[in-house]
């Protein structure tokens, strides 16, 4: 059962990874169409302006994907960070996420660290991305919330009868 278990677990890191890799994409799909043109002499992700994206740019997305899905589910395992709340464990989830943005820029040479534009657009872009997450994420909860309220009155009620 314990193998079951654990790839079960692989899986549901695949899918994960592959959700935050999708959104990731279809967020630098929009930016290459907005903007593709004018950035491509500045940035490496847009090199080849708004006709798309190059592979080794879609691979380079594709790791920084695992290693923060990677970096969130060592930060929520049950044994890591015990006795610290949900919240800190969200905080310190959105400040590994930014630093794995940070490293990937330096390392891959996305834009010119010097440019301070470039470090606006990221900063905008990852603030808006995190919003839209936490919102994703809050409608979610708040779905699930109703439907498991809803079955547990139907539930009771069944039980009555």
């Amino acid at each position: 059962m314990d193998g079951y278990k654990e790839s079960k677990n692989i899986f549901k890191f695949l899918e994960q990874v592959l959700y935050v890799f999708g959104v990731t994409m279809i967020t630098i799909c929009a930016l290459v169409f907005l903007v593709g043109e004018e950035a491509k002499e500045v940035s490496s992700i847009f090199r080849l302006g708004n006709q798309g994206i190059a592979l080794p740019t879609v691979l380079q997305f594709l790791l920084a994907s695992f290693v923060e899905m990677g970096m969130i589910w060592f930060i929520y395992k049950k044994d890591f960070l015990t006795g610290v709340s949900v919240l800190v464990k969200h905080l310190i989830t959105i400040i590994g996420n930014g630093m794995v943005g940070v490293i990937f820029i330096l390392v891959f040479r996305w834009f010119p660290v010097h440019m301070w534009q470039a470090w606006v657009g990221f900063l905008g872009s990852f603030v808006l991305c995190t919003a839209v997450s936490f919102a994703v994420t809050f409608l979610k909860i708040r779905i699930e919330n109703k439907w498991f309220e809803e079955n547990l009155k139907q539930y009771l009620e069944d039980q009555k009868k």
